[in-house]
């Protein structure tokens, strides 16, 4: 995070930094104890890797490493083309040592797979469980007493290990062993334990515990795609590099953290050293990528360590220095804070940071200052409508459709053809996601007319960077827009790339009708409107690209984008659907007002049943908003009612990979909604109905 943070105050020169990460939030093991305690939310636990890297100019790449190939220099990721680099540095942290075996022993490390784990545990303990933790480090000791706060005092808690503390000055020993008898804590040293099974903590010479639940808070080793890659390493898989952080086998690897082993300078696995190497780190990687002069670093000789007990007191202990005090748990306090806003800045909700933002940029008041990426950057229906205009009608014996629906309907010989094309520019800066998501946005046109995918061309426009990078990056955007159609059974049959000043993809869809084509127009009166996905991508995604939004709001978004809209075309065909199109950059009233028009009716819209991404509610109150939005409300004015202008813009926010609009006959529409939920669409909802022509358009 040091060097992601350092990089961005200083952005280096021709070179692109990346930032691969299991977790698009990264706990702060510092503040563990005191969060698991209740002393802290979930946000100022968290440094959010999506926003850091946004605000660095970093891109970021939201997955797991699986394997690495030294000899080609790439990074294996499941699921996805491997990640080539020049230089790697690798800072992943350490993973438990698996000392005690049993599938229901829950490891305190990583600590973003133990929450989850944790919070899933701690529900379903009842009165008179036994809760035991492995380990007698200060880790186990600090995390007991954090748990003593928070857990009935009738579910037993015990320490079980080899001896308290070690490597602690024994007035340190003292004051724990105190501290855990006052909170009822039960310790059980000289045991070595090494399964759990059947509810029975088992060990050497016949010990045997009756337990709920195992915490693991013992030994740790280095991940095993690290200890089978190749490199240098110790007896427990960690990377051995010299002073200058370098791996002593390969020269083009870094490492610092728990995942180092510092020839010369062995330090423990703390968070302490880690978070002291940053600066080192950052400054001769950017030293060999500018083959300039590396510069050795010398780790600090000692930490401060801080222990906490369940009465608000902490014991700080340096060396021989030991002291206990109230006002040192403040300090600690105030320390983890300043650690955590290095980073995430002040604690904000994400429409606080809007209204920071929008004061320090009033243009964008008007949408002057930043042009919106995704379908945020089409042009205006008006400037659309006026150009199409302008060409005569296009009539020619194959086209059965063309102009004004979502796709082209073309016969050719005995079969039906259907044809589309889109283009966005980059929204994300992970190409493979990105491509992802036009593939899947793409194909919403193609099955808004009824027809299964069948094959894609790509237009690439690739960003400035040189061979390598374009070649890297044209890896990436192929494996996204390949591994998507596969989705479908569909092909990519060929494309075109050409260079320019940002990373474009378009794609040419093409589909064969197997059944009756649906259409934008054949509304019925008293039709319902059902949408199957959420509105708010857009403002989520131009709030992201001010780095407003982040990994709470950004991570359910991009789920549902990476969504098929396939299996909802199913389900609608079975409802007697009488009319379909897709929401994309006009909205929902935009693309409505186009079916209205193709039918001559009207409609109602119950504003307060469209689904909305979390957080799009916010920040559309604050004042965010996508480019195109202007433009879209401007369209659609003929839609009247008492609604808030916030809701209106949401209603015209434009929707990247966005969900289907459809006219479903008033009796099956219930049963369309629930068919359309247990298909995984968890937000499809009933959001208007259609009415006769004289009553207008209304919001209500």
């Amino acid at each position: 995070m040091e060097v992601v943070r350092a990089f961005g105050m200083q952005p280096p020169h021709r070179t692109r930094v990346t930032l691969v990460a299991r977790e698009a939030q990264s706990p702060y093991s510092g503040m563990l104890p005191a969060y698991l305690a209740g002393a802290y939310e979930h946000a100022e636990l968290h440094i959010d890797l999506y926003r850091l890297c946004q605000q660095a100019g970093v891109r970021f790449v939201h997955a797991e490493v699986q394997a690495l190939d030294l000899d080609r220099r790439r990074l294996h990721i499941d699921g996805r083309p491997a990640i080539g680099y020049d230089l790697l540095s690798l800072n992943t942290g350490a993973v438990p040592a698996a000392l005690v075996s049993g599938p229901e022993v829950v490891p305190v490390k990583p600590i973003g797979q133990f929450l989850p784990r944790w919070e899933a545990l701690r529900a379903g303990l009842v009165p008179g469980d036994r809760l035991a933790l492995v380990g007698l480090g200060a880790g186990a000791v600090e995390l007991a007493m954090a748990l003593r706060t928070q857990l009935p005092a009738d579910v037993e808690l015990v320490l079980v290990g080899g001896r308290l503390l070690p490597g602690w000055p024994q007035r340190a020993c003292r004051w724990a062993r105190r501290e855990l008898a006052a909170a009822a804590i039960e310790v059980l040293e000289g045991q070595r334990v090494d399964r759990f099974e059947q509810g029975t903590l088992q060990g050497d010479e016949g010990f045997a515990l009756s337990v709920r639940a195992v915490l693991d808070v013992t030994g740790v080793q280095a991940p095993d795609w690290i200890r089978n890659s190749g490199l240098a390493t110790d007896e427990q898989g960690f990377v051995r590099v010299d002073r200058k952080l370098q791996s002593l086998s390969h020269r083009s690897v870094f490492a610092a953290g728990d995942i180092a082993a510092l020839e010369g300078q062995p330090r423990p696995k703390s968070g302490v050293y880690a978070v002291r190497a940053g600066a080192a780190l950052h400054r001769n990687l950017r030293a060999a990528a500018g083959s300039a002069r590396l510069r050795p670093y010398r780790a600090q000789g000692s930490a401060l360590a801080l222990l906490s007990n369940s009465r608000g007191t902490t014991l700080a202990c340096r060396g021989r220095f030991t002291v206990s005090a109230r006002w040192l748990t403040v300090l600690k306090a105030r320390i983890d804070h300043r650690f955590i806003e290095r980073y995430n800045g002040p604690l904000k909700t994400p429409a606080e940071r809007a209204a920071e933002y929008l004061e320090r940029h009033p243009a964008e008041v008007d949408r002057e200052l930043m042009r919106c990426q995704g379908c945020g950057g089409k042009v205006t229906a008006a400037a659309l409508s006026a150009g199409l205009d302008s060409l005569p009608p296009i009539q020619h014996p194959a086209l059965l459709a063309g102009a004004g629906d979502d796709a082209a309907v073309l016969s050719i010989g005995n079969r039906r053809l259907i044809a589309s094309t889109d283009s966005m520019s980059a929204f994300i800066s992970d190409p493979y996601r990105f491509a992802r998501f036009v593939t899947h946005h793409s194909a919403n046109d193609v099955i808004a007319m009824g027809g299964p995918l069948t094959a894609a061309l790509s237009t690439v426009q690739l960003a400035p960077g040189g061979d390598v990078l374009q070649a890297r990056d044209l890896e990436q955007l192929l494996g996204g827009i390949n591994d998507t159609l596969a989705s479908y059974g569909a092909a990519l049959a060929g494309g075109h790339s050409f260079a320019g000043a940002e990373l474009t993809l378009g794609l040419t869809v093409l589909g064969e009708l197997d059944a009756e084509p649906l259409f934008k127009s054949g509304l019925e009166p008293g039709d319902r409107l059902i949408v199957t996905r959420p509105l708010g991508s857009g403002v989520l995604l131009a709030a992201a690209m001010r780095a407003i939004a982040g990994t709470q709001e950004l991570v359910p978004l991009f789920e549902a984008m990476a969504q098929s809209n396939e299996p909802a075309l199913e389900v609608l065909r079975q409802h007697h659907t009488h009319a379909l199109t897709d929401v994309t950059g006009f909205g929902l009233l935009g693309h409505l007002a186009e079916m209205l028009d193709a039918s001559a009716l009207g409609a109602r819209i119950e504003v307060d049943c469209v689904p909305l991404y979390a957080g799009a509610a916010e920040l559309a109150r604050a004042g965010i908003g996508s480019s195109l939005l202007k433009g879209n409300r401007s369209s659609v004015e003929r839609f009247a009612g008492p609604v808030a202008g916030w809701q209106r813009d949401l209603l015209c926010d434009p929707q990247t990979a966005g969900g289907l609009l459809a006219a479903v006959p008033q009796e099956h529409a219930a049963a369309c909604v629930a068919a359309l939920n247990a298909a995984g669409f968890d937000s499809a909802a009933v959001c208007g109905r259609v009415t006769a022509a004289a009553e207008g358009w209304h919001l209500g």
